[in-house]
């Protein structure tokens, strides 16, 4: 906006030494501009800057930043040699050695170049938008990104983007297809919400809404995510907190927050999770890996104990860039900070990097500038040149048992152990990532009886867009099928459940409830079962029948859901008296509208 502006104004005042300069700082920090930056400021240095108010060395240290942005880096010192000749002020001095300091580390870098290629994802992804936040499948073949192109349901802002929303692609026959909104995460309006990870089963889906962090679970029966839940506090903070991600076992997770008592800025923070499925309180990872700048975008490699992050303090060659450090396994620790390199990093923001199993395949988010072409953030996919070694495969399996909660999964090599995993609850399906060549000892374990298989990986299995899945047989704990009435979970009812109910009783069914809604209202409801044959009302555990709601869907599924609630909050304290009261632990809130769709 200020440049469209500032540009009407140049057109008639030219040689007005504050439009020019501050066409000049604004064509600076909007990305990928640098030559008009540079043309706009040159001609500042050229007017008469007598009783200007701004002093020549912000302006020299605006074209040395520009200079750089333009990859011009033996310019850029040239212009702070000039500063620190004529202007001995603490604060320029100190601006131009951090300056001297990312030119050299750019010098560095590019002498010593990554091998690898990088090129745009592909097919209709990337807008002329920005795109960025890539979160990547275990399979590689679904991409959740988060864009701020227009649609159906976006307002536009004075820069021209939309708001942040949700987008998904799947991978097939070559390419990434069309995006679709994945509307189903917006319950509420004027919330902007972007997608930060993915957990290792597919099935929650962790993102960042307003400065908070929420989760959304999957429902693998009808595939659609659920209302996002707000991560419990201590996690979430009166602060920003801008990133998180659960590292692949699901026990450890790492986010970023600017809340106060840490090095400055955006810093990284770790939690574990507790025996009873809650987070530790976090704790700040220290000097190690943060800095008095701003440290964002955690991430865990899937098996490797390696942690990726971007940061605009530490070697960066100038803006963002993305570093990794492995864990000491002696003791945890992570102390050796390393930039990635060049070309991945460049002078501008680089950001979001995601590595995949496939050790030489990664996607991140940059603002690539060149004398061809300029954009906002675009998603990028990088292939390392490198041969076919330390490659990754992926072991799946499903575990078939009366209480899916109690099976606990270990995979071992050479009697050492590789992780722990636990399966999904719904569908008990369980996925590990290890390297690709070796023979393992899968465990499944129910606390009384372990079931144990031999895998054996090969490099042909290492895991890329063509690869095979390593598929085992499922590990089968079922005993013969318990008497629903038999099992007792707890001695409380939800309040206003009947003692009785009777068979008799008259299914309240979706149609019905469809048909009592008002026009333009949301309800919500929670649904705790789904079923290939109808329930009858006296086999639903622990619930008043009359506010249990059958759907019918058009594939033959019976689905059944617990009331239906006008506000969100209302709806998920119902549901947390279901997991706690009932067995229906895979309870999940559900805009009611979003069955219509599905009726039969």
């Amino acid at each position: 906006m200020a440049i469209k502006l500032l540009t009407d104004l140049y057109k008639s005042h030219p040689e007005d030494i504050n439009i020019v300069y501050n066409l000049g700082l604004c064509y600076m920090n909007s990305s990928g501009n640098p030559d008009s930056a540079l043309y706009y400021l040159k001609k500042v240095d050229a007017l008469d800057t007598d009783g200007w108010s701004d002093s020549r060395a912000e302006l020299y240290i605006a074209i040395g930043r520009t200079y750089q942005l333009a990859y011009k880096f033996d310019e850029a010192l040239k212009m702070y040699d000039v500063i620190e000749k004529n202007d001995t002020e603490k604060v320029w001095v100190d601006m131009v050695q951090r300056e001297r300091i990312i030119c050299r580390n750019a010098l560095e870098l590019m002498q010593v170049p990554v091998k690898l290629e990088i090129k745009s994802v592909g097919g209709e992804v990337n807008s002329r938008f920005n795109d960025y936040r890539p979160v990547l499948s275990v399979d590689n073949e679904t991409l959740i990104f988060t864009s701020r192109r227009g649609s159906g349901r976006s307002s536009d802002f004075e820069d021209g983007q939309f708001e942040e929303q949700i987008y998904m692609s799947t991978y097939k026959d070559g390419e990434w297809g069309k995006p679709r909104l994945l509307d189903d995460l917006f319950e509420e309006s004027s919330l902007q919400e972007a997608a930060t990870s993915l957990s290792n089963n597919g099935t929650e889906l962790y993102l960042v809404r307003n400065g908070d962090l929420y989760v959304s679970i999957l429902d693998t029966v009808n595939n659609e995510w659920s209302s996002a839940e707000k991560l419990p506090s201590g996690i979430n903070t009166q602060y920003e907190e801008n990133y998180v991600c659960v590292t692949e076992d699901g026990q450890e997770m790492f986010f970023s927050s600017n809340r106060p008592g840490g090095q400055g800025g955006y810093d990284i923070y770790h939690c574990y999770r507790l025996p009873n499925g809650e987070w530790a309180k976090p704790t700040n990872m220290g000097d190690a890996v943060n800095t008095e700048y701003d440290e964002d975008c955690p991430i865990m490699h899937p098996t490797k104990r390696i942690l990726y992050f971007s940061s605009n303090g530490h070697n960066t060659m100038g803006g963002f860039d993305i570093f990794f450090v492995p864990e000491n396994p002696a003791d945890s620790s992570y102390t050796a900070v390393m930039n990635i390199g060049y070309p991945i990093n460049t002078p501008d923001d680089d950001l979001y990097f995601v590595p995949t199993a496939q050790k030489d395949m990664a996607y991140y988010a940059s603002i690539k500038w060149n004398d061809k072409q300029s954009s906002g953030f675009d998603i990028y996919e990088v292939e390392y040149d490198e041969p076919e070694v330390d490659k990754m495969a992926v072991i799946c399996s499903n575990i078939l048992a009366d209480d899916i909660s109690a099976v606990r999964v270990r995979v071992e090599q050479n009697g050492e152990s590789i992780g722990r995993f636990v399966p999904h609850r719904q569908t008990g399906r369980f996925v590990a990532i290890v390297e690709a060549g070796g023979e393992y000892v899968v465990t499944a374990s129910d606390g009384v009886n372990d079931i144990e298989r031999k895998v054996v990986t090969t490099v042909c299995n290492s895991y890329n867009k063509s690869g095979e899945l390593v598929t085992i047989d499922p590990f089968d704990f079922r005993s013969v099928e318990p008497d629903v009435e038999q099992q007792v979970v707890s001695t409380e009812k939800l309040p206003g459940a009947k003692e009785e109910v009777s068979e008799s009783d008259k299914v309240v069914t979706g149609a019905d409830v469809m048909s009592q809604i008002e026009d333009g209202k949301t309800y919500y409801t929670v649904q705790f079962m789904s079923l290939r044959k109808q329930c009858p009302m006296d086999k639903v555990y622990k619930l008043d029948g009359d506010k249990v709601i059958e759907f019918v869907y058009k594939d033959g599924w019976y689905v059944y859901s617990y009331g239906y609630f006008g506000s969100l909050s209302e709806a998920n304290k119902v549901k947390r008296e279901i997991v706690k009261t009932t067995y229906y632990d895979d309870s999940f809130v559900r805009n009611v509208k979003n069955y219509k769709k599905f009726l039969k």
